[in-house]
């Protein structure tokens, strides 16, 4: 059944593109035809006709269909692929030849031989591009049938890909019983034509749920039960199944001799009938190796019992085998039962084809033990949760087979604990021991990633779970308990160091717990399993944690709530100079009722917003430097320097970095890392001074001339950076970034085809950055190879598929003019996209990031504004390029404002905003020249500039109608929702006395627009200054969004 869609698959398998619109022509692939024809003869034999035609519209599409495999079952069936042919963009055709087509043994028989019956057809698709549309056909023929005289199928119809036309005929004997059975809303065309019953259906699915505007999986879809599109079978009842499924089963378990002798070496040291069961199953479970093979491929009977026994391995049928005949050996039963791990059974249509697994049932008195023998590493009796609750067709030896559920609740109680101590150092490094003692499901996952993991890597394995549960740092000291000894809990313990963990700014760090995120097996709607039960268990993560002498703690609030199926709470608690927390939860209960489980989705919201409070830290000692201890080493102190560096606190970076280069003048990294602070601060000859000693000290350094060009970049000595950055090229001829920056600059000076080799070079090194793809199409649409341009822009946001990728691709169509409504598209999702992150913006929780999302919707403001100036839209250009040049006085965005100005004819106006531009942080090159063209020559332009200087502050400056008697001055950030009005203030921790201004803050007007009728929220920083001698006040905006708000 899968194999029919696998082109499909290919498809939902690649990003989704962004910006979403009802038009796919952004998807990878889109299949235009999916036809298949299925005929079933009585004797259950039959064909399957498969007729794809599907166009990959990008390279990744050509990726995705450069190699097609379908699979088949040598014993039962041929699979024949007799046409494969490309239709190219230009008319031509390519047809593969049957060397194209290669049949080789598939993966699990190569490692399990038994199963050799199993191949697969792999179809080399040629001369495939983007814009070409693949054409194939495909028929399995089978020549035996699964079951004398009865068939049995199921369907399921496209849904995560873009499918124009998908059809579905089913061809069925008309005078056999055949149960047709379809999804709701699908129904089919029926006729009959001699002794033949004809159903047809007939699907598309326009739109991958991705691809939906706005469209996220809820937890309505995520609780759905699985529903197949179409199910067929010729079986009358469950007991007819069962029957059948005993019948060829029950051979296989014959006892020998070598087993009976086994059976009795296993249990010779049981005292009881337990002690009986458990042996067996121990043995079964962890001495055969499973082969994941689902129930149905391949044979349905499994091989006999002595067979698997001497091939040390088997699949869910054989190992169930194998436990049922060593049973028998020694007086035991167990049953076959059959069940499906991933849906729930569909009553109405009794088919084979509705299980993919098969578990046992062993007798126990007047009860059953129910055991899955595949995991390996489960204890007994436990039934890992997806198979819990469910039906399954129990297929006894003496009695009728039927359906039963499966226990609802395992053996023992599931939990998981986890104890953190540690301590944070002085320079804010976390260094803490984490020990995990789990119980359960979570348990046997473990287990099995220990038990096939070498312990010589379990360091890799354990950072990967850390990491995956929110434990960033550098894992160390793993150890586990033997995987295998499932009779107790597993334990496994590592220790977790983090460099930076409290980024000191000001004296101030705000810090989460160093705890792993809770688990809930039914998580949100996004990774709930489609109808999986919500299994018992509790939850336990403990932390304590020992801070720096001379640091006071504000911890977050806890948090209490009770469901009917589960109950969560945090506490947290300072003691002297430890903090502790605590996190709990409990869950209990079956499966959740449909409106439980929406209530569940906003439970664990809760628990996820409490995960992400902060514990708020504040060191008392007077001077910064006294947080430092003597007893640091220069490593120390640098690696510290480097978070907060990345952190963006620029000041404490600095600090450190000059200590580190006082007590280790020729230390390897530092003087590189203090110019990239430099430069990260304006400061441009300190910068150059910077990377220059890095030089020095080393001239063979992979950084130190790529930065060094950067600076000169940003000085405009464009000879120099050139320079610098093929030097770098020399020692380094596989530095991407120095190649890519070459390219860039070249861009900048207009060099654009010196600009495409460097940049084709950077790819080639660095294939999976989608800036740089970005920038070779820039460069492609300047020397007019625009296809090319498409598809490296294509390219870029299928690797990046985010606002600033948008952003990026919109600005360079715009720049040259062309494909503007895409342009405008892309920009508007950026803008959209941008806007409701800042939504519930807040002072008492922003940060770096948060402070660079207003900064980038300044930008993204200019670039949709730029476009709608192309398109000839100039007033809604200037609206929107007007408030990116408020927010940021960004010197290109200044250029955008005086040039829509001058072509609304407002010569005066454009002038001064041109002086502006000129005045303010980098304006383009150009700049200058068309302000000479306006004014007919540039004798005035440098006192224009001079003055435009002080107009510049005056623009960002705001006059507050307060009366003072006082000197004051101090910082603030202030945070304006729509209006724009001030929200909320937040005043530096040394500006204390400002807050008498707080209402004039309030009450000023400011030089903002919010161009869209949204509830976006920006922030801005100033620095206020009151003089008792004018008895006024006046705040003056900074240039740009502070990284931190005024601390």
């Amino acid at each position: 059944m899968a194999l029919a869609a696998a082109l499909v698959a290919a498809a939902a398998l690649l990003p989704a593109q962004q910006p979403a619109t009802t038009d796919y022509t952004q998807q990878p692939l889109v299949t235009e035809r999916l036809y298949q024809h299925l005929r079933f003869e009585p004797d259950g034999t039959g064909r399957r006709d498969l007729h794809v035609r599907v166009r990959a519209q990008t390279e990744a599409g050509v990726q995705a269909l450069g190699e097609i495999t379908y699979s088949y079952n040598s014993a039962e069936e041929t699979l024949d692929i007799d046409s494969v042919v490309v239709h190219k963009t230009g008319g031509a055709t390519v047809t593969a030849g049957p060397d194209a087509v290669q049949d080789v043994t598939a993966p699990v028989a190569r490692v399990a031989p038994v199963y050799s019956d199993l191949r697969n057809k792999i179809v080399t698709v040629p001369s495939l591009r983007p814009g070409d549309t693949l054409e194939l056909h495909a028929v399995w023929l089978r020549r035996t049938p699964l079951s004398a005289g009865r068939f049995w199928y199921q369907e399921d119809f496209a849904t995560q890909a873009v499918v124009l036309d998908e059809r579905f005929d089913l061809d069925v004997p008309r005078n056999t019983y055949v149960k047709v059975k379809s999804a709701p809303g699908v129904d089919p065309q029926v006729s009959d034509s001699g002794d033949r019953r004809i159903y047809r259906w007939k699907h598309a699915n326009l739109e991958a749920p991705s691809e939906k505007p706005g469209r996220r999986r809820t937890a309505e879809d995520a609780w759905t039960p699985k529903i197949h599109s179409v199910q067929v079978s010729t079986f009358r009842t469950w007991e007819d199944v069962g029957r059948w499924y005993g019948d060829l089963a029950r051979a296989r378990e014959a006892v020998s001799p070598e087993l009976r002798a086994k059976a009795q070496e296993l249990v010779r040291n049981s005292r009881t009938q337990h002690d009986t069961l458990a042996a067996l199953y121990d043995f079964v479970s962890k001495e055969y190796r499973y082969v994941s093979l689902s129930f149905g491929v391949g044979r349905y009977q499994p091989h006999a019992a002595t067979e698997v026994l001497a091939n040390g391995y088997g699949d869910c049928k054989d190992k169930h085998t194998l436990l049922a005949s060593l049973l028998a050996a020694v007086g035991l039963r167990a049953f076959p039962a059959l069940i499906s791990s991933d849906a729930d059974v569909d009553r109405d249509v009794p088919s084979p084809a509705q299980f993919d697994h098969v578990i046992s049932v062993i007798p126990d008195g007047t009860d059953s033990i129910w055991v899955d023998t595949t995991p390996g590493v489960a204890p007994f009796g436990l039934l890992l949760y997806t198979l819990r609750g469910k039906q399954a067709l129990v297929i006894p030896a003496e009695a009728a087979p039927r359906l039963r559920s499966t226990p609802a609740e395992p053996p023992f109680a599931t939990r998981v604990d986890v104890d953190v101590l540690g301590q944070v150092s002085d320079l804010g490094t976390l260094k803490v021991g984490v020990r995990y003692l789990v119980r359960g499901d979570a348990e046997v996952l473990l287990r099995m990633g220990f038990r096939v993991t070498p312990a010589t890597h379990w360091q890799a394995l354990a950072s990967a779970m850390a990491s995956a549960e929110d434990l960033d740092g550098d894992v160390t000291a793993v150890q586990a308990s033997d995987p295998t000894a499932t009779r107790l809990p597993f334990q496994f313990s590592f220790d977790l160091t983090k460099a930076g963990y409290a980024a000191w700014s000001n004296k101030r760090a705000r810090v989460a717990a160093p705890l792993p995120i809770v688990d809930f097996p039914a998580d949100t709607a996004d990774t709930a399993a489609r109808h999986d039960p919500v299994p018992d268990q509790e939850y336990a993560a403990r932390l304590r944690l020992a801070l720096p002498a001379g640091v006071t703690v504000r911890p977050p609030v806890p948090v209490a709530l009770a469901r009917p199926y589960g109950e969560y709470r945090s506490s947290y608690g300072v003691h002297g100079d430890t903090i502790t927390v605590e996190r709990t939860l409990r869950v209990s209960g079956p499966v959740l009722a449909r409106t439980e489980r929406r209530d569940l989705t906003a439970f664990m919201r809760v628990i996820r917003e409490d995960e992400r409070q902060e514990i708020a830290l504040e060191r008392t000692a007077s001077d910064a430097d006294s947080t430092v201890p003597t007893s640091a080493t220069a490593d120390e102190l640098h690696s510290s320097a480097l978070t907060a560096l990345n952190n963006g606190d620029f000041r404490t970076a600095l600090r450190l970095f000059r200590r580190v280069v006082q007590l280790e003048p020729r230390h390897q990294w530092a003087w590189n890392n203090m110019g990239r602070v430099y430069l990260r601060m304006g400061m441009l000859d300190s910068a150059i001074a910077a990377f220059k000693r890095q030089a020095d000290l080393n001239p063979y350094d992979q950084y130190a001339f790529n930065n060094l060009g950067l600076a000169y970049w940003r000085e405009r000595k464009y000879q120099e950076a050139a320079e610098a950055f093929r030097q770098q090229i020399k020692i380094s001829p596989l530095n991407g970034f120095a190649h890519a920056n070459l390219g860039r600059l070249d861009i900048e000076q207009h060099r654009d085809s010196a600009a495409v080799p460097e940049l084709e070079q950077a790819i080639t090194i660095s294939a999976n950055n989608p800036q740089l793809h970005v920038d070779l199409g820039k460069a492609y649409l300047a020397t007019d190879r625009p296809d090319k341009a498409r598809a490296e822009f294509d390219r870029a946001i299928e690797l990046a598929p985010i606002p600033a990728m948008w952003n990026n691709v919109a600005y360079a169509y715009a720049e040259q003019g062309v494909n503007l409504d895409t342009a405008r598209q892309y920009a508007r999702s950026a803008v959209d996209a941008t806007t409701a992150g800042l939504r519930n913006l807040s002072l008492d929780h922003v940060g770096p990031r948060d402070a660079a999302a207003v900064i980038s919707l300044g930008a993204f403001w200019d670039t949709l504004g730029w476009v709608y100036f192309r398109q000839g839209n100039l007033p809604e250009g200037e609206r929107y390029v007007r408030a990116a040049w408020l927010l940021n006085f960004n010197g290109e965005v200044g250029d955008h404002l005086a040039q829509i100005e001058e072509r609304l004819g407002r010569k005066e106006d454009a002038t001064h905003t041109y002086a502006l531009a000129l005045a303010a942080r980098r304006p383009p090159s150009e700049t200058r020249l068309r302000l000479a063209k306006l004014l007919g020559g540039d004798g005035r332009i440098d006192a224009l500039v001079e003055r435009a200087r002080n107009d510049l502050v005056q623009l960002r400056s705001v006059k507050l109608g307060a009366t003072v008697k006082d000197d004051l001055q101090g910082s603030v950030t202030l945070l304006f929702g729509p209006g724009p009005r001030v929200e909320e203030i937040k005043y530096a921790a040394s500006s204390d006395r400002l807050r008498v201004l707080d209402g004039a803050l309030r009450a000023a007007r400011y030089p903002l627009i919010l161009p869209d009728s949204t509830q976006v929220k920006v922030l801005r920083r100033g620095v206020v200054t009151c003089s008792s001698d004018q008895g006024s006040c006046v705040v003056v905006l900074e240039e740009s969004v502070p990284a931190t708000p005024a601390e």
